[in-house]
């Protein structure tokens, strides 16, 4: 009975040839010759978004170098529309005038007055970053000073400054124009005190 199976068998299935027989090396190839096909793909398209990615950065550069240009431009332009600073030496001198005529002025009300208008010039003065120093009553400063003449007043110590010819000017800590004061000098006659302004 085995042997008629095995005989039915054998007649009935046709006997493998070995090129029909797939061997393990040629699904190795195939499947091999897959995955390189697939790599190149990959690689094709990375290479595809690369390329994309360094144009866009290209492009990138390109717009910051000219924006970076155009700013350059703009604050070279700004640079030049800047007005150059200001000349307050005139409201200065105005300012000194009107201290002078301020102690002079025998009017009260002429007094009150110049004083208001002084107030308003020194305020236009410190908006602009300007401080006037006047000292009076006080040792001249020989940083901002410059002493060009005596006194002899009785009533201020010997020394000190009894009269501003030209206020001192500061912007911060710098020196813009030196001041111009007079000490007094109690206690000296009329010559020693014309000696005094003649020496200096």
């Amino acid at each position: 009975m085995l042997r008629w199976l095995r005989s039915l068998t054998a007649r009935s299935l046709p006997a493998p040839t070995a090129a029909a027989l797939p061997t393990r090396s040629d699904e190795i190839v195939e499947r091999s010759d897959e995955i390189l096909e697939a790599i190149q793909k990959q690689t094709r398209a990375a290479a595809k978004q690369s390329a994309r990615f360094e144009a866009a950065f290209g492009a990138l550069e390109e717009r910051l170098a000219t924006l970076a240009s155009k700013l350059e431009q703009r604050s070279l332009v700004t640079a030049q529309v800047v007005a150059p600073e200001l000349n307050l030496d005139p409201v200065f001198d105005a300012l000194d005038g009107l201290d002078a005529a301020r102690t002079l002025a025998h009017d009260p009300h002429l007094a009150e007055g110049l004083q208001r208008v002084a107030d308003r010039l020194e305020q236009l003065c410190e908006q602009h970053g300007y401080r006037r120093l006047s000292g009076v009553g006080m040792a001249p400063d020989p940083r901002v000073m410059r002493v060009v003449g005596t006194d002899p007043r009785c009533d201020l110590p010997r020394g000190v400054v009894s009269r501003v010819v030209r206020a001192a000017l500061l912007r911060g800590d710098r020196v813009v124009r030196e001041g111009n004061v007079i000490v007094s000098f109690a206690g000296a006659t009329a010559e020693e005190s014309d000696g005094q302004r003649l020496g200096s």
